[in-house]
């Protein structure tokens, strides 16, 4: 449910159309949130990158994967050694594949 460890919370409004909720205790307001996290799958952030390794271009992966090129570069950069750098990109994405 949240943080809060208590059972004595009030509905509170509704954000982002969800149910929002305060604790009477100490006065936190929070989301009851029981959907998962929606991120990207690991499976697609490896297809996403090696596209990238290939040679196609963060706007390009953009237009044709539907995902923010920004999105993309952040997860380019803890791979590789510098930014834009399709080597160490490509390796990576070989070996995650591989299973390595």
């Amino acid at each position: 449910m949240s943080r809060v460890r208590t059972t004595h919370i009030r509905k509170h409004g509704h954000r982002t159309g969800q149910q929002n909720h305060i604790c009477v205790a100490c006065g936190r307001q929070f989301i009851d949130a029981d959907e998962p996290h929606r991120g990207y799958s690991d499976e697609l952030k490896r297809e996403y990158l090696t596209l990238y390794a290939n040679g196609l271009g963060f706007s390009a992966i953009e237009q044709v994967q539907g995902v923010h090129h920004t999105t993309v570069i952040t997860w380019v950069k803890p791979v590789g050694d510098r930014p834009g750098h399709p080597s160490t990109v490509r390796d990576t994405a070989l070996s995650a594949d591989r299973g390595v």
